[in-house]
C-alpha cells in the first residue's frame, strides 16, 4: 500500500501511519478535512456580510450643491442590514440637509488616515472628504448630525463643516452635536475635523469609547463626556482656531474665550485623555458632577494655551494631572490655571507641569474636604502679590516645585487642615504666608539669603523698583519692567489708582523719604498723593518726571505703610489708542530712598533689594 505520509494531530504532532492498521487514520484523515470545510461554510456568512460600498453608487454627488442626505443613508443601511461594513466617501464637498446614522458594525470612511487641518472656512477651497452639515441650526436639542447609533460605530477620515457659520454671529448659532452616541459601546470618531462645530462630540453612556486625531474648533464646547462606566479614551485631540484667526479683542473669539469649554466630563471611570491640546477657551478641561457621578481618570501630556480657566475641578473623585502645560487668557489679568472648588472631596494631583502666561492664581483651592498635591512644577508667572498657590481648605501636598520669580509663592488658609510645604526652590527665597499655624509643616525649602546688616543699613537705604528683591517692599503694584521714562534707565513698576509701599524704619526716629517718580497727565486728579494713613504726606499735582520728597514723623512702630493715590487709567481706553494694554496703570515709580534723620545726604545708602 502506498504510504501517503504523516497525518498532523491536534496538539502540532505528526500521528504515524503503520502497515499493520491503515485503516483508522484513512478514516481520520476523511473526517478531518470534512470538518475543515464545514468550518469554513460556517464562517462564509461573517466573511460576507462585512460589505465595503462607495455612496456615489447610491447617487451621491459631490458637488456642495446636491442633498446627499437619502444617498448617505441608503448606503449606510446597506452595510448595516448584512452586520456591518464601511461606506467609503470620496473626495468631494457633500451637502447633507438632514442627519446621518451608523448601524452596529458600520464605519463610515473618508479620504484621511491623519487629522486633516483647515486654513479656509470657504467650504469650496476644503479638500478630501468633506460633509457639508446644515439640518438643526438654532435647535441645539434636535437630532445630532451623526448619530453613532449601534455597537462599534465608526466615523473616520472626514471634514465636518457648516457652511451657514459666520464669525458675525456672536454669540454663535446654537447648533445639535456633530457627532454623538449614547448607550452603545465601542464607538470611534478617528482622523477628523469639525471645522466650526458649536459643539463636537457629546458621548453619554458610552463605554470603551475612541476619540482620536480629532481637530477643530468647536465653539461652545468640543467634547463632552457622562456615564462612561468603562475606560474611555482621548488621545490627540487639538482644539485650535483652524481657520478663525485668533484675536482676543475680536468678538467671536473673546466669546469662545470667555465661555466656551474644550473638554466636558460628568461620570466616568477611569477615563484616559493624552496628548490633547486646546486654545482660546473659557475653560480648558472641566470636571463637574451629573446625576450619574463624578469624574475619575487622569490627563497625560495634555496642555491648554490661552485659557480663562484652563482647569476647572468643580467636583470628583480623582484627577491624576501629569506632564502638562497650561497658560491663562492672553490679555487677562484674572485668569486661575487650576481652579479648585468648594465641593471637591477627591483628589487633585498635579506632577510634573509648567504654568506661564497671564495668569493670577497658578492654583486656588476652595475644597474644605478636598485633598491636594503638586510635586515637581516649573511655575513662571503669576500675580507676584496674590500668590501662585492659594489653598484655602483641606489637605495639600506642595513639594519640589520650581518659582521662577520674586513674589509670595504661597498661602495657605486657616482652613487648612493640613499642609506640607517641602523641598522647594524659588527666587530669590520661598515666601508663604501660612494662616494655618502648627496644622502647615514647611521645611527645607529655598531660604531668602538677604539679611538687614544692622540698624544702620535701616537710617540709609534704597529700593529700586522693578528689580528682584522689590517684592518685599510692593503691595497693589503692576509687574517689573524697564524705565523707559528716564534717560538714566534701570527698572521700574506703574502704580495702580492705589498701591502701598511698605518702608522699614527704626522706632522713634524721623525719616525722610523719596521718590522717583513719572507722572502721566491723566494720572492727575483731585487729593493725587502719598499718604501716611490719612495724613499727605507729599502731593501728586505736576505731570512729568520728578522726585517727591517728604517725612514720616518718628513712631513706635518699625515700619510704615505708604499708600499712592492717583487716578487708575487704561492705555487701550486712551482717545486715540491703538494699544492692547488693559492693566489699570497709575504712575511710574524707579527708585525709593530713605535716609533717617540726622544722617548726611552724602551717605552711600544700602541697596534693600541685593542686600548690599
Amino acid at each position: 500500500m502506498m504510504d501517503n505520509g504523516p497525518v498532523t494531530g491536534e496538539k502540532g504532532g505528526h500521528v504515524p501511519k503503520t502497515a499493520a492498521d491503515p485503516a483508522p487514520w484513512a478514516a481520520l484523515r476523511r473526517w478531518r478535512h470534512q470538518w475543515t470545510a464545514l468550518a469554513v461554510l460556517a464562517l462564509m456568512p461573517q466573511i460576507l456580510c462585512a460589505i465595503t460600498v462607495d455612496v456615489t453608487d447610491f447617487g451621491a454627488v459631490g458637488d456642495g450643491v446636491t442633498d446627499n442626505t437619502a444617498a448617505f443613508q441608503k448606503a449606510l443601511a446597506r452595510v448595516g442590514q448584512p452586520g456591518g461594513g464601511m461606506v467609503l466617501v470620496p473626495s468631494g464637498r457633500f451637502r447633507i440637509t438632514g442627519t446621518l446614522k451608523l448601524g452596529e458594525g458600520v464605519t463610515l470612511k473618508g479620504t484621511y488616515d491623519a487629522p486633516p487641518t483647515a486654513h479656509r472656512t470657504d467650504p469650496q477651497r476644503l479638500l478630501g472628504s468633506v460633509l457639508l452639515a446644515y439640518a438643526g441650526r438654532g435647535e441645539p436639542q434636535s437630532q445630532p448630525f451623526i448619530e453613532l447609533a449601534g455597537t462599534t460605530a465608526t466615523l473616520k477620515g472626514i471634514i465636518i463643516a457648516y457652511p451657514e457659520w459666520r464669525r458675525e454671529d456672536v454669540p454663535p448659532v446654537p447648533y445639535p452635536p456633530t457627532v454623538a452616541a449614547g448607550r452603545k459601546d465601542n464607538v470611534a470618531v478617528v482622523d477628523c475635523l469639525l471645522l466650526n462645530s458649536y459643539e463636537g462630540i457629546n458621548f453619554d453612556g458610552t463605554g470603551r469609547f475612541l476619540i482620536r486625531n480629532v481637530y477643530g474648533y468647536p465653539s461652545r464646547r468640543g467634547i463632552y463626556v457622562n456615564r462612561c462606566m468603562d475606560i474611555g479614551r482621548i488621545e490627540n485631540v487639538h482644539f485650535w482656531p483652524f481657520a478663525v484667526p485668533y484675536r482676543p479683542d475680536d468678538p467671536y473669539s473673546r466669546w469662545i474665550n470667555l465661555n466656551g469649554v474644550a473638554f466636558d466630563f460628568a461620570k466616568t471611570d477611569w477615563q484616559v485623555v493624552s496628548g490633547s491640546f486646546c486654545f482660546g477657551y473659557g475653560i480648558g478641561y472641566r470636571f463637574g458632577r451629573s446625576d450619574d457621578g463624578v469624574f475619575c481618570g487622569k490627563l497625560v501630556a495634555s496642555s491648554a494655551d490661552s485659557c480663562q480657566t484652563p482647569i476647572k475641578v468643580e467636583e470628583n473623585s480623582h484627577i491624576l494631572i501629569s506632564e502638562g502645560e497650561f497658560v491663562g487668557r492672553w490679555g487677562s489679568s484674572d485668569a486661575v490655571c487650576v481652579d479648585i472648588g468648594e465641593k471637591s472631596k477627591g483628589k487633585v494631583s498635579l506632577m510634573n507641569c509648567a504654568f506661564w502666561g497671564p495668569i493670577h492664581h497658578v492654583v486656588h483651592s476652595r475644597a474644605v474636604n478636598g485633598s491636594f498635591s503638586m510635586i515637581g512644577c516649573d511655575i513662571r508667572n503669576w500675580n507676584e502679590e496674590a500668590g501662585a498657590i492659594w489653598i484655602e481648605g483641606g489637605k495639600a501636598i506642595i513639594q519640589a516645585n520650581t518659582f521662577t520669580k520674586p513674589g509670595l509663592n504661597i498661602r495657605i488658609g486657616a482652613g487648612v487642615t493640613s499642609a506640607i510645604i517641602t523641598a522647594n526652590q524659588a527666587d530669590p527665597g520661598l515666601r508663604v504666608e501660612n494662616e494655618a499655624g502648627g496644622r502647615a509643616i514647611i521645611s527645607n525649602n529655598q531660604a531668602d539669603p538677604f539679611r538687614w546688616p544692622d540698624d544702620d543699613a535701616r537710617r540709609c537705604f534704597r529700593v529700586d523698583i522693578g528689580s528682584p528683591g522689590d517684592y518685599r517692599y510692593v503691595s497693589g503694584w503692576n509687574g517689573c519692567e524697564k524705565a523707559l521714562e528716564w534717560a538714566g534707565g534701570g527698572t521700574k513698576r506703574w502704580s495702580k489708582g492705589t498701591s502701598r509701599l511698605t518702608i522699614p524704619l527704626i522706632p522713634g526716629t524721623v525719616h525722610h523719604v523719596a521718590l522717583d517718580v513719572h507722572v502721566p497727565g491723566q494720572a492727575l486728579m483731585e487729593g493725587a498723593g502719598v499718604y501716611l494713613g490719612d495724613t499727605c504726606l507729599v502731593p501728586i499735582a505736576v505731570a512729568g518726571s520728578r522726585q517727591l520728597q517728604g517725612t514720616i514723623p518718628a513712631s513706635t512702630a518699625d515700619s510704615a505703610v505708604l499708600e499712592l493715590r492717583c487716578r487708575g487709567w487704561h492705555p487701550n481706553a486712551l482717545p486715540g489708542s491703538k494699544s492692547r494694554d488693559r492693566r489699570e496703570l497709575g504712575i511710574a515709580v524707579r527708585e525709593v530712598r530713605v535716609r533717617a534723620a540726622g544722617v548726611p545726604e552724602t551717605q552711600e545708602p544700602f541697596n534693600a533689594c541685593t542686600g548690599q
